[in-house]
């Protein structure tokens, strides 16, 4: 059985040519190159549609032994690209030094330069061949193209807060659009081209609360959407038999029937029968589930008054915003309610502290529920894991003095 290689060039010759040859040759050497060929040396631009580099593909399934290859007479080597892609692994051109010497094949040879942008392109395409498995490349994982974002992140106006100063900056990205929406939260919109791993928004402001009567009253505060549009729930904020069960249970025995002293019962019920758990919940957690679980976070509570509010026809929306907590560690972000009743307007509960909100509340933003008072949303075009890193910091002006 011999061993050196044996490479075959098959211009000039028909697939049963290339059998017979290939039939006979395999028994006594199975180290074996077979070569698409054209023989014609003009040189002509009209021999690229006789290269028929899809041989190659027969010539895979006939000669599954034999290395692929192509030995190539065209000028250029777009030919050599092609026979890649299709499997080839040997080629075979001519070289010369100077192209515009006499002879047959100078012409269409290839020199120097032209030799090593061929190499060049080939080591290209081999390594952008890959792998035959579709899948998200590590290099996709961690590039966005194109993002755009949403941003929510500014205290809200009213009676009770003064801001100081408040300064949004969003890094490596442009400001496109800043508004205020119906329900008047202030809305900037930013975009991002080709980030790198993280988008990265940083915010420092001052604002001064006041400690008045009825703080819970959200007065000065402008908006265009009427109340009655918050008797609607969501998916995760619907009435189902477990939540009217629980309202019914709630109220039942109190002697007040006014819907004001109903919600400050609810909110009562939900503090004391809820577990204040971290990481129990997920994103999409409904009030019903927070029900039967009797766990959760800020935003569970929330949810859960929204739903028993809405069943009692008391217009209810959640509100983001932050918290002054200085016993415990800043949170990212604080979730409570407002309910709408006739004779006040807005009042602020909150929960999961089982109270009114109060002068250590910066409201932020609100909506339906977690999803829709969300203070950033976003598009991103590409591939990218995604991760929500925050670190707040809040103190009391008076404390630092």
């Amino acid at each position: 059985m011999a061993t050196k290689p044996l490479i075959i060039a098959t211009g000039a010759s028909t697939l049963e040519d290339v059998k017979k040859i290939y039939k006979k040759v395999i028994k006594i050497n199975t180290n074996l190159c077979i070569m698409q060929c054209n023989t014609n040396y003009t040189g002509s631009q009209t021999n690229f549609k006789y290269i028929n580099l899809n041989v190659l593909k027969q010539y895979k399934k006939k000669f599954p032994k034999a290395v692929l290859g192509l030995s190539d007479h065209t000028e250029g080597h777009e030919t050599v690209l092609g026979a890649i892609a299709l499997g080839a692994r040997v080629i075979e051109k001519h070289f010369t030094d100077n192209n515009q010497r006499i002879g047959p094949d100078h012409k269409f040879s290839m020199n120097p330069n032209s030799w090593k942008l061929m190499i060049k392109s080939s080591r290209n395409l081999e390594s952008s061949l890959g792998s035959e498995i579709k899948k998200v490349e590590d290099n996709e994982k961690e590039t966005i193209q194109d993002l755009t974002q949403y941003i929510k992140l500014y205290p809200s106006k009213h009676k009770n807060i003064k801001i100081i100063n408040w300064n949004l900056k969003v890094k490596d990205s442009t400001i496109s659009n800043e508004s205020i929406e119906p329900n008047g939260d202030k809305v900037i919109i930013c975009h991002s081209n080709n980030l790198i791993k993280k988008s990265e928004i940083i915010i420092n402001g001052e604002v001064k609360t006041k400690n008045n009567l009825k703080q819970e009253i959200l007065t000065g505060y402008k908006e265009k959407i009427n109340p009655i549009v918050y008797l609607r729930t969501t998916n995760i904020t619907s009435i189902t038999p477990k939540i009217k069960t629980f309202t019914n249970n709630a109220i039942c025995k109190i002697n007040k029937k006014d819907k004001l002293s109903l919600a400050h019962t609810i909110s009562d019920n939900i503090s004391k029968q809820l577990s204040y758990t971290k990481n129990f919940s997920k994103e999409d957690t409904t009030s019903t589930q927070t029900l039967f679980s009797k766990k959760g976070v800020c935003k569970d509570y929330a949810h859960l008054l929204i739903s028993c509010a809405i069943y009692l026809n008391i217009p209810a929306r959640y509100i983001c915003g932050y918290l002054y907590s200085p016993d415990e560690k800043d949170e990212a972000t604080h979730a409570w309610v407002e309910l709408y009743f006739d004779n006040l307007g807005w009042v602020g509960f909150d929960p999961s502290n089982n109270c009114f909100v109060n002068e250590k509340y910066v409201r932020v933003c609100s909506g339906f529920d977690s999803y829709d008072a969300a203070p950033i949303k976003g598009v991103a075009i590409g591939n990218s894991s995604e991760k929500l890193d925050v670190n707040i910091n809040i103190r009391s002006m008076s404390s630092q003095q």
